[in-house]
């Protein structure tokens, strides 16, 4: 009798574990965010989180088919706040001839009207075409 008490004990503490979605012992784990391939897309930030290109941690084929255009805003949950960003990795390669391969930077808010239009496929992103207007504060080129 009191095994089987202490078995629906230990049963009950595992489904509240389960139940309530946390691992006791172990951090939460961080939310992690992708590039959108193209648009623009706003993410509310209130702790740390990964972002990643829109292929995440693949490696992105040298064809048409990465073509990517896109914005995204790091916008703190809470207004007056800020937001920092640590870039760990940054290895962007371009084809050596036409096409760039850049970050930008800006401060505040990038395309504030809304009026930039986006490409909505590959086929739309040429070696000419310019990111949205802002308070560019750095443009990233390479590896670091």
């Amino acid at each position: 009798m009191k095994r089987e008490r202490i078995f629906y004990q230990l049963l009950i503490m595992m489904l509240f574990i389960a139940s309530t979605g946390r691992t006791y012992g172990q951090r939460a784990k961080t939310a992690e965010f992708l590039m959108p391939q193209f648009g623009k897309e706003i993410i509310e930030v209130d702790d740390e989180i990964l972002f990643y290109d829109p292929w995440g941690e693949g490696d992105i084929s040298s064809s048409s088919s990465s073509n990517s255009l896109s914005a995204v805003v790091f916008k703190p949950v809470e207004e007056g706040k800020s937001v920092q960003i640590t870039f760990e990795t940054v290895e962007l390669l371009d084809d050596g001839a036409s096409w760039p391969a850049h970050i930008k930077i800006y401060n505040g808010a990038v395309d504030a009207d809304g009026t930039f239009t986006y490409p909505e496929a590959t086929y739309e992103v040429t070696s000419s075409s310019e990111l949205p207007r802002g308070e560019e504060i750095a443009m990233l080129t390479g590896t670091y």
